[in-house]
C-alpha cells in the first residue's frame, strides 16, 4: 500500500492473509453446485482488489462479496454431514476474512492506493 503516512508491513501482510483467506473460500463455494449464478459471476470481483483500489473503493468490493456471501444458501439435501460441516467452515471462513478486510480498509485513510494483495495469479 502506498500514502504518505506509511502503514506498518505487518497491517499489509495480514491483508494478504485474509485476502487468501477469502479468495480460497469464495472459490470454493463458488465450484459447489448450489452457488448462484450471480454469486459464480462475482467471483471476478476478487480481482478487482489486485488492481491497486483505492482503500475506500477496496472496501465497497469487499462489502459487495460479503453480501455475496451472506446470501448464499448450502443445498443441504445435496450433502452428507462431513460436506455440511466443510461448507459451513468455508462460509466462516470467508466471512470472517471480509469482514477484517472491511476493518482494515477502514483503517487506511480512504485514498490510500491498495498494493497487489497477491502475486500469483490464481486465474
Amino acid at each position: 500500500m502506498s500514502n504518505d503516512d506509511e502503514m506498518g508491513v505487518d497491517m499489509m501482510d495480514m491483508t494478504k492473509l485474509y485476502y487468501r483467506q477469502t479468495y480460497s473460500a469464495y472459490c470454493f463455494l463458488a465450484d459447489l453446485p448450489e452457488a448462484s449464478a450471480p454469486f459464480i459471476a462475482a467471483r471476478p470481483t476478487l480481482w478487482q482488489l489486485n488492481a491497486h483500489p483505492s482503500a475506500a473503493k477496496a472496501k465497497g468490493i469487499v462489502l459487495d462479496l460479503y453480501e455475496q456471501v451472506a446470501a448464499f444458501e448450502m443445498a443441504t439435501e445435496q450433502h452428507d454431514a462431513t460436506e455440511i460441516a466443510v461448507i459451513s467452515h468455508q462460509i466462516d471462513n470467508a466471512t470472517e476474512a471480509l469482514q477484517l478486510l472491511v476493518r482494515l480498509f477502514e483503517s487506511y485513510p480512504p485514498t490510500t492506493t491498495i498494493e497487489t494483495l497477491d502475486n500469483w495469479d490464481w486465474r
